[in-house]
């Protein structure tokens, strides 16, 4: 199975990606927290960093620790605030180590962009796929990142958020053509 993937770069100063959320933007639009799909209420602004709260599920154990195996963490934002706000695309998203090394990460077009709209309380989630740094007899040679910081930037936003990485070292690709880690677009529901 061939999988493409966008080499955009994410934000690594606190800057956004080009900006995509508008009103009048294309594309279906998903209203969170049972609500239906439609367009948002007229005046439903884009949720800003401040609004949002981002958060990793904690790491659980599995495999058997030789053999690197793609695995998948929802990366979760929620609204903080007490009004609806709408999100639209990708997050900026990148890896950090203790000692200040970063690594971007690419984006993958396999999710279609919706505009979401996020009650008070409500979130949206993207897919971040990574791959863990194989261990034992599998480990030769290979490049290593060992983050212990994920840091997200909102879509349209400059300031990011930042969450504790403790799902451990990656097999470093960020030079790869088709790299094992990468994030998805957001998409409604934790």
């Amino acid at each position: 199975m061939l999988v493409a993937f966008m080499a955009l770069p994410a934000c690594t100063d606190g800057s956004a990606a080009p900006a995509t959320d508008s009103a009048a933007s294309a594309g279906p639009v998903t209203q969170s927290a049972g609500s239906t799909t439609g367009q948002p209420a007229a005046g439903t602004r884009r949720c800003a960093t401040a609004d949002l709260a981002a958060s990793l599920p904690a790491a659980t154990s599995g495999g058997n620790g030789t053999r690197a195996e793609q695995q998948k963490v929802h990366v979760r934002f929620r609204n903080e605030s007490s009004s609806d706000c709408t999100v639209y695309g990708f997050p900026g998203a990148q890896l950090r180590t203790s000692t200040g090394e970063t690594w971007d990460l690419v984006r993958s077009p396999l999710v279609e962009a919706t505009r979401i709209v996020l009650a008070p309380g409500a979130g949206a989630h993207a897919t971040l796929t990574y791959l863990p740094a194989p261990s034992g007899p599998d480990s030769g040679g290979s490049e290593i990142l060992a983050p212990v910081t994920l840091v997200l930037t909102p879509p349209d936003e400059r300031t990011s958020l930042q969450v504790p990485w403790t799902r451990g070292a990656l097999l470093r690709q960020d030079g790869a053509t088709h790299p094992g880690t990468y994030i998805s677009v957001l998409e409604p529901g934790d």
